[in-house]
């Protein structure tokens, strides 16, 4: 009677497992997290090397696009890498709709963004940028694991501070999208990745 129990339970989780996959983006990986969190100091490092960089759109342009390629490269490297590990499709009904809850509200965001470079306001360009990542990750978060909604918390609280504390807007731009995603990056590989 207790082998027909265990194997009763052990039927639902693995339903629940299946369920969960089917539902939520379990791709992600944590090692892609904390490699995007290295690119983002990384392009902190290079921006400070970089004489007037606030004066110089173009090549501040080219930094940035530079930092969010390589982010967005490891991302969807590592995380291929983890579907293949977990023997699913990484371009999934899951992944589509939180590239699509991710992408909107980050397309949005940008053209502010742009505009407040345009209009040379350099020292919101931080606080922005964390509030409009922190806004995006939240609304992804939904299809995501539960760890990705607290790192939306994190990034928009550093935005809002930031606001307050515009010349030291940078200091909460690294520590949001550098130490933040190293910090979730390491937390989502220990409790999802690291017994596998």
């Amino acid at each position: 009677m207790n082998d027909n129990r265990k194997t009763t339970t052990e039927e639902l989780t693995e339903i629940r497992s299946l369920m969960e996959r089917s539902s939520m983006c379990v791709s992600l990986s944590g090692l892609g997290g904390v490699l995007v969190g290295v690119c983002a100091l990384a392009g902190v490092a290079a921006g400070s090397l970089l004489p007037d960089l606030g004066e110089n759109t173009a090549m501040f342009l080219t930094l940035a696009g530079s930092v969010f390629l390589s982010a967005l490269l490891c991302i969807v490297f590592f995380s291929y890498r983890r579907s293949r590990q977990m023997k699913t499709k990484l371009w999934n009904s899951p992944t589509k709709r939180m590239t699509l809850h991710l992408a909107v509200p980050l397309i949005a965001g940008s053209f502010i963004v742009l505009k407040l470079l345009q209009l040379d306001l350099f020292e919101l360009l931080p606080a922005t940028s964390l509030i409009v990542y922190g806004v995006a990750i939240f609304s992804a978060s939904h299809y995501c694991t539960n760890e990705s909604r607290w790192l939306a918390y994190g990034e928009m609280i550093l935005g809002c501070v930031a606001i307050c504390f515009p010349a030291l807007g940078w200091l909460f731009w690294t520590t949001g999208f550098g130490i933040l995603h190293i910090m979730f990056g390491v937390i989502m590989w220990n409790r999802h990745e690291k017994n596998n």
